[in-house]
């Protein structure tokens, strides 16, 4: 669950959209509603984006894209995150995604809405 836009959530629609799963866990929330929600204390963490998975709600974007990352596979059949079966390369992987955490604010700024190619089931 995201705001309508991109911001943070945008990676995630990325990963979804590379593995050719719907990303049905990432619906958009009303500021009020997200307000309502926080106050209320639904969010983790009080924080967007969320997904729905497992059967509770789940935070933080390069966690999510992690988690997103080892549920499922490429196009192809390749791993997205080799995890302990090669632990090197994980951490390179974790290094990019921590440098990359940096710049999600900064690009979330200017990247609402979500684009077409993002939003689009059958693209």
């Amino acid at each position: 669950m995201y705001f309508p836009g991109n911001g943070r959530v945008m990676p995630l629609h990325l990963v979804y959209k590379f593995v050719k799963r719907p990303n049905t866990m990432i619906t958009e929330v009303s500021f009020e509603e997200f307000g309502e929600k926080k106050k209320a204390g639904v969010w983790p963490q009080g924080s967007l984006p969320v997904i729905k998975m497992g059967g509770g709600l789940h935070c933080q974007t390069m966690a999510l894209l992690r988690i997103a990352a080892k549920s499922y596979k490429g196009p192809k059949g390749e791993c997205l995150y080799p995890g302990p079966s090669d632990a090197m390369l994980s951490y390179k992987m974790d290094v990019m995604l921590d440098h990359m955490a940096d710049f999600v604010g900064p690009i979330a700024s200017f990247t609402a809405p979500i684009s077409a190619i993002a939003r689009d089931p059958e693209l």
